[in-house]
């Protein structure tokens, strides 16, 4: 067996591990007009149907920051779902040549967090919004 055939074995192996993995992923190229997704995969985006175009046009402010070097982090609401999504800058003699990530559903935790913020400001009795102290 060669080299070759080894690293391409490893790049069949890799894809199909994304493809089945439970969150997404996603390869966004920094071209001089305006930036390319070359790849969104995961068993999100097939839930959520979320295309390469979608990885683009969604949240374009964030994808500036990322491609001009800043680790950027946030959320995205789609389709009644909370996403996390790490977009991470991958620099070539000190430009960023493209952006790898991933996006996580986190909206059981957005769920939570409502519910505890909802509980620390409403009376447990009446349910009315507590008086500030």
């Amino acid at each position: 067996m060669t080299i070759d055939h080894y690293k391409q074995t490893d790049e069949m192996d890799l894809r199909q591990t994304l493809d089945h993995h439970a969150n997404m992923f996603f390869v966004i190229h920094n071209d001089e007009v305006q930036p390319y997704c070359s790849m969104v995969v995961g068993k999100l985006s097939v839930q959520l149907g979320f295309t390469q175009q979608d990885m683009i046009t969604a949240f374009p402010v964030e994808i500036q920051d990322a491609m001009k070097g800043k680790e950027v982090k946030f959320r995205y609401h789609f389709k009644q779902r909370c996403l996390c999504i790490y977009p991470s800058p991958i620099f070539h003699n000190q430009k960023v040549i493209k952006l790898v990530g991933t996006a996580m559903d986190i909206t059981p935790y957005e769920k939570a967090e409502q519910t505890i913020e909802y509980m620390a400001t409403h009376d447990k009795l009446t349910n009315k919004a507590s008086e500030p102290v």
